[in-house]
């Protein structure tokens, strides 16, 4: 038999695309308001307990993964979909070992907005 003359196809069916949410941080572009929670200590590995409680204003729903720069050796995260418009926060949780003491600012940034906030490491 030859199987050279067999072809087989299918067309690739793909779900239709969500575009992702419209947001704005609080306090864009300065200072990012909202609440650090946590303890930072150098060398001490981030957990779930380390968490930056962003404010946000949602003016379109779908889809979003925010995150900051990576500072000191750690970031911070968080990704989802928001269902609903308006005011809300955000939870971006720590991730990584922070390198050494002292005063870090990072920059949270989700499509052009973009704010700061400094954390202190012991």
């Amino acid at each position: 038999r030859d199987w050279s003359s067999d072809v087989c196809s299918s067309d690739l069916v793909l779900p239709p695309s969500v575009p992702p949410a419209q947001v704005e941080l609080g306090g864009a572009p300065g200072g990012c308001t909202g609440v650090i929670v946590g303890t930072y200590v150098s060398g001490v590995a981030l957990n779930a307990t380390n968490v930056v409680v962003q404010d946000v204003t949602i003016n379109s729903t779908g889809p979003y993964t925010i995150t900051t720069d990576t500072v000191n050796g750690v970031y911070f995260a968080a990704s989802g979909t928001f269902t609903n418009t308006g005011n809300q926060t955000i939870d971006l949780v720590g991730i990584g070992t922070p390198l050494a003491q002292g005063v870090f600012t990072f920059t949270i940034t989700v499509g052009s907005s973009f704010c700061t906030f400094q954390i202190n490491f012991g």
